[in-house]
């Protein structure tokens, strides 16, 4: 949908695994899609605003409608402000927790075990796809004066916020995955002998997981 066109890198030192930059092929790809979009976004927006200016009748819950589904056009525009302009923060998060993974594993030996990660992403991307499809057909279907060509404007955005708040829902559940691991090593170690040295690693730990879930929230807050 070109909403975050990062990149992952090959795992060269030096180089961080995830990046973003406007000049990557990725980013020019997604420029290409939101171009296409926004087409379709700006003829149908004209159409309504036109057809519901004009109507001579306009009954008060059709007008609801409208302006709801006008309001939804807008957030289209509002993709180069609220995701692209924060691409370099969203690299460096996502790498914050590639280090902490690896630095987790460097303390425990045992590399964080996030179950059912990929089925999950997947089935959240299908569900929102099939949501957003579901809620612009049934309006062709509801609103006489909704054509089948005007859904294909709001596809993309209704997708786009359902993903966004499933993103929320993986990273939340990453994070939960996390702590969880993190406490159970912590709890063996307390009964462990002579677990000071460990205890100052889990702290370093911890800390960095909080900081990290700190990032999160003033991300998902400023999007």
């Amino acid at each position: 949908m070109g909403v975050m066109p990062i990149v992952r890198n090959p795992p060269i030192k030096g180089l961080p695994r995830t990046g973003y930059s406007f000049t990557s092929g990725w980013f020019v790809w997604s420029v290409i899609i939101y171009s296409l979009e926004t087409v379709i976004v700006v003829n149908v927006l004209k159409e309504r605003v036109t057809n519901f200016i004009n109507q001579e009748e306009k009954r008060f819950d059709e007008g609801i409608y409208n302006v709801i589904f006008f309001s939804l056009l807008f957030t289209h525009f509002l993709l180069p402000v609220a995701a692209w302009r924060h691409g370099h923060q969203v690299a460096i998060f996502k790498n914050m927790w590639t280090s902490y993974q690896l630095k987790f594993f460097k303390v425990t030996g045992t590399p964080i075990n996030f179950p059912n990660l990929y089925a999950i992403a997947w089935g959240l991307c299908i569900f929102s796809w099939g949501l957003s499809i579901a809620i612009n057909l049934s309006q062709y279907f509801l609103q006489p004066d909704f054509k089948l060509w005007y859904t294909f404007a709001y596809y993309h955005i209704i997708a786009m916020l359902n993903c966004f708040w499933s993103l929320w829902y993986i990273n939340c559940t990453a994070f939960g995955t996390a702590s969880r691991s993190l406490a159970k090593f912590l709890e063996e170690t307390l009964e462990s002998e002579k677990p000071a040295q460990k205890l100052t690693q889990y702290r370093h730990l911890w800390v960095d997981l909080s900081h990290m879930m700190q990032q999160l929230v003033e991300r998902m807050l400023r999007n």
